[in-house]
């Protein structure tokens, strides 16, 4: 899970059709984030939709498993230009540190919200260090 990204908000095809995940995280990379295609497109493994298909209108993540660490983390680092957008990225963890880390978001939030510096690495929350 080290090499593996999650994809928020691309949207799915209406019917049941096969899609295309490698070239549409490729196209919100180049578009969304500004990296350039090929270093991108050539240095994942594989990528697809994770969990059960939504009728509701809310659309599954893309997993996404880069061979190279250096454009996953270009990928990673760039995301913060995905704010106020229907898109995001997020690191995969394991069940365990992903339920904890849902946990401690509520204390995070709080701890902003009072002004304090806030930092969540994998399943420990630091707060003004």
């Amino acid at each position: 899970m080290r090499d593996n990204l999650l994809f928020f908000g691309p949207a799915e095809p209406v019917d049941d059709s096969r899609e295309n995940c490698i070239s549409l995280t490729d196209q919100i990379c180049s578009d969304k984030l500004g990296i350039d295609s090929p270093s991108v497109g050539q240095s994942i493994d594989r990528a697809h939709r994770i969990g059960r298909r939504n009728r509701g209108g809310k659309y599954r993540p893309i997993v996404v498993k880069f061979n190279d660490y250096k454009v996953r983390e270009k990928v990673r680092s760039q995301s913060y230009r995905l704010r106020n957008t229907r898109y995001s990225i997020q690191e995969q963890y394991p069940k365990p540190i992903s339920d904890r880390r849902k946990e401690l978001q509520p204390i995070m939030h709080e701890a902003r919200r009072r002004g304090d510096h806030v930092t969540l690495v994998k399943d420990k929350l630091y707060i003004n260090e």
